[in-house]
């Protein structure tokens, strides 16, 4: 275990440890005091195993990339700044002895604040819209977080909720692959929190909203989930069966959301307009509704208990309808298509239906694996409906692996083999059989 005052030597400067915080199975936390005397927090690879046993070399070994992993992620976000996301500050000048510095948040983790005290409506819905809000960035940029659970988020003392462990989250190509984490490129596993599908490997952006929908549910009831669940993952019974006080409309919702089929709920911002509706509602201004249709990440919401009753897809945490178009849609990198057009790239808009886009143009030039669009063709796959109202995919990019996983297993798409859609399948646009999906989507019927 570090020693309380060892001093650290970072990138960017110097750091005193003063305290220890906490010891999980991967890195350990400590407090520590930047050159400036301001609070700082530093998390080193863990040493010894949860029995106190010295971790042999080779595990270890494991481990310090496991963190490295994690303070990549961060560090790509180091300059967007994203609110309800820990701050990377800095990490070890020497690789050898690494650590990586955060910003020290004063307050306490929903598992501690709830405990067996239920949080008041008004605050179970501030706390998920801030954390909505932080996964609505990660899903935006490419990451998954996969660990949601109430000791991964600090509610400050100025009441806010923000997400401090990424120690699990898949960046694009960015994550850790090893025999240390169960040998499943996507499948990690909090148990009690976490998405069934997640564990094979189909690892979404929905499967954070459904963990989500359990911190609500331990949040609005003080009852850790896992005793109400049947082994399929759903619930036995709902938030207001439990607590009467509690509003049938956020008890719905929350059931909507543990729902291990994603038979409603997809999309993080989605969830944020429901959940405003509900707030605004008690105070009886608004009519609460339920999720409606969807288009390209924008929900139409009316009082219909009815989910979407047509083909669409859910990509980087947005949905978007398959086009009516004969020859569908293009899905590749963001890019000008009339100018496209104009060079004979083929992206014609009047042949082609409405492209969609994934990552975003970086004024840096950068190559970051932060950004899909530094992975993708500009015409990487096409979707479409044939005649018979199948939707179908192909690949349209010779020099790059993509797969599809039916029934949690991953089967790689051969260049330009049409694939016909089943409700339910995910198609990877990058696959790669060590690290799994670099960008997927989902396919839903209804």
């Amino acid at each position: 275990m570090t020693s309380t005052g060892k001093l650290c030597r970072g990138k960017k400067g110097q750091y005193t440890v003063t305290s220890h915080i906490s010891t999980g199975g991967m890195g350990s936390v400590f407090e520590a005091k930047d050159q400036n005397n301001r609070d700082v927090v530093i998390k080193f690879p863990a040493t010894h195993r949860a029995n106190g046993i010295l971790m042999a070399p080779g595990y270890y070994l494991e481990v310090v990339k496991k963190l490295k992993v994690e303070g990549q992620v961060l560090k790509n976000f180091q300059t967007l700044k994203p609110k309800c996301i820990v701050q990377y500050i800095d990490e070890s000048y020497d690789s050898n002895d690494y650590f990586f510095v955060m910003e020290k948040l004063f307050g306490t983790t929903i598992e501690d604040k709830v405990s067996n005290t239920p949080l008041p409506e008004n605050e179970v819905i501030q706390f998920s819209l801030d954390m909505l809000e932080g996964l609505e960035f990660l899903h935006k940029h490419n990451t998954i977080y996969r660990d949601i659970k109430p000791g991964n988020v600090i509610a400050t003392k100025n009441g806010r909720c923000v997400l401090i462990d990424f120690g699990t989250a898949k960046q694009g190509i960015t994550q850790h692959n090893s025999n240390i984490a169960g040998g499943n490129a996507t499948g990690f596993e909090s148990i009690g929190w976490t998405c069934p599908e997640q564990n094979s490997g189909r690892a979404s952006a929905e499967c954070d909203l459904y963990a989500l929908g359990r911190v609500m549910f331990f949040m609005a009831t003080g009852i850790k989930p896992f005793r109400l669940t049947t082994p399929t993952g759903k619930m036995t019974k709902k938030m207001h069966e439990i607590k009467s006080s509690i509003s049938i409309e956020l008890s719905e919702l929350v059931d909507d959301m543990i729902d291990p089929e994603h038979n409603t709920v997809h999309t993080a911002n989605g969830l944020k307009m429901i959940l405003k509706t509900i707030s605004i509602s008690k105070s009886g201004n608004v009519r609460p509704v339920r999720i409606k249709s969807n288009v390209n990440g924008n929900f139409q919401t009316n009082g219909s208990q009815q989910g979407l009753q047509e083909a669409r897809i859910v990509l980087e945490g947005s949905e978007y309808r398959i086009s009516n178009n004969p020859n569908g849609s293009l899905i590749g990198k963001n890019h000008d298509p009339v100018m496209c057009n104009q060079s004979n790239g083929g992206c014609n808009n009047n042949h082609e239906g409405n492209n969609i886009f994934v990552g975003w143009n970086c004024p840096s030039g950068c190559r970051c694996s932060l950004n899909p669009a530094h992975m993708l063709d500009k015409h990487h796959m096409r979707i479409w409906k044939n005649h018979l109202g199948q939707v179908c995919v192909i690949n349209n990019d010779p020099n790059r692996r993509s797969a599809i996983n039916r029934l949690g297993k991953w089967m790689p798409m051969i260049h330009l083999k049409k694939e016909i859609l089943k409700n339910h399948d995910q198609v990877a646009l990058l696959y790669n059989e060590k690290k799994g999906p670099y960008l997927s989507f989902t396919f839903y019927t209804k």
